[in-house]
């Protein structure tokens, strides 16, 4: 990836020739994580753009499952799992438990 990254400069959002070659590549990488896990599916593969979008894709990902519930956490965890869950808590009814450390 690393070639896309400082040679390739294409958006593999769009649809011509150099923003085709990073979007191959990412389809690429996306087929070898899922055989290196044994994942079903190459859609099961999800590649961020960061550790925050991670961070609320996997929180958001698994509070949708349910209408509410109890999460507990630390007061020490990074913003991006504080903010996230500050935002369950005020706005989808959430119990956050914030334990000290």
């Amino acid at each position: 990836m690393n070639k896309y990254f400082q040679e390739e400069y294409g958006n593999p959002g769009s649809f011509h020739t150099i923003g085709l070659r990073p979007k191959r590549a990412i389809a690429k990488a996306r087929e070898l994580v899922r055989d290196l896990i044994n994942a079903k599916q190459v859609k099961e593969i999800i590649f961020t753009g960061s550790g925050t979008e991670s961070v609320n894709l996997a929180i958001k990902g698994i509070t949708e499952k349910y209408d509410t519930g109890h999460i507990i956490t630390s007061t020490i965890e990074h913003e991006a799992v504080t903010e996230t869950l500050y935002y369950l808590e005020h706005t989808k009814g959430w119990d956050v438990t914030r334990v000290p450390v």
